[in-house]
């Protein structure tokens, strides 16, 4: 997914900053290609989120060394040789790279007016805490890459795929967290909030999860009687699944 043939890998992902703005590709003066909002205005009144191409390749596990095809500067080192140069690659508000600015609005939305005590339950544990579980899985996740369906759901059971244990996913504060829930049941619900854009799953090869702007007010959003309706669909699928395997 990429608006830009000259961008290589760089994909279309929803802008973290704006509601209705989606990060593409751009390029500067001197060919920088980069992620740029498309809510961007030259007035400054836009949203001017920005993601450079080496911090995107970062998170997306992309070998940095395949970004040769951008512009370079080089960099001068303090008490090095007259000859001695360095290469680094142009980078674009690199002082954000740490800033996980999702988890502190999750942190912020958690303690909402709701009462938990007012959401329905599932197999024991409220559906609300449920719906936060995955949503702090998401973005812890994300702190370290960029993944799909099955790895979220393999963290929140507590798989022990190699894939999961590589990259340092079981150390992840949710891993193992739903365990008590099949693995249907959490891609099920997964789905489910992705189909109320909690959570967008990117298209192509390689779809990858992202959470959304409905998604970090999920403690706002889901109300109880919404809980209410997914409690329904959980539970109807579930009777539904019983019958099926008497008829067998």
């Amino acid at each position: 997914m990429t608006n830009h043939i000259m961008g290589k890998k760089l994909g279309i992902m929803k802008c973290p900053d704006c509601q209705d703005g989606y990060l593409i590709v751009k390029f500067s003066e001197n060919r920088q290609y980069f992620l740029g909002c498309t809510n961007y205005q030259n007035n400054g009144k836009g949203c001017n989120k920005t993601l450079s191409a080496k911090e995107y390749y970062k998170l997306m596990g992309y070998d940095v060394t395949e970004l040769n095809w951008l512009p370079k500067k080089e960099i001068k080192k303090e008490n090095a040789k007259p000859q001695q140069k360095t290469i680094e690659y142009v980078s674009h508000n690199e002082q954000q790279k740490n800033d996980n600015w999702e988890q502190k609005i999750l942190d912020k939305n958690a303690d909402s007016g709701n009462s938990r005590k007012k959401y329905p339950e599932y197999k024991g544990h409220r559906l609300f805490e449920i719906v936060e579980t995955i949503m702090n899985a998401l973005v812890h996740i994300s702190e370290k890459k960029y993944f799909g369906v099955s790895i979220l759901n393999g963290v929140l059971r507590g798989s022990n795929a190699e894939k999961i244990k590589k990259n340092g996913l079981d150390k992840v504060k949710e891993y193992g967290a739903l365990s008590y829930l099949s693995g249907e049941e959490v891609t099920r619900l997964i789905y489910w909030l992705i189909g109320r854009h909690y959570i967008i799953k990117t298209t192509g090869q390689y779809p990858v999860l992202h959470i959304t702007s409905e998604g970090l007010k999920y403690a706002e959003l889901f109300t109880p009687r919404i809980a209410g309706n997914l409690l329904k669909w959980l539970e109807t699928e579930a009777d539904r699944r019983l019958l099926d395997e008497q008829d067998i």
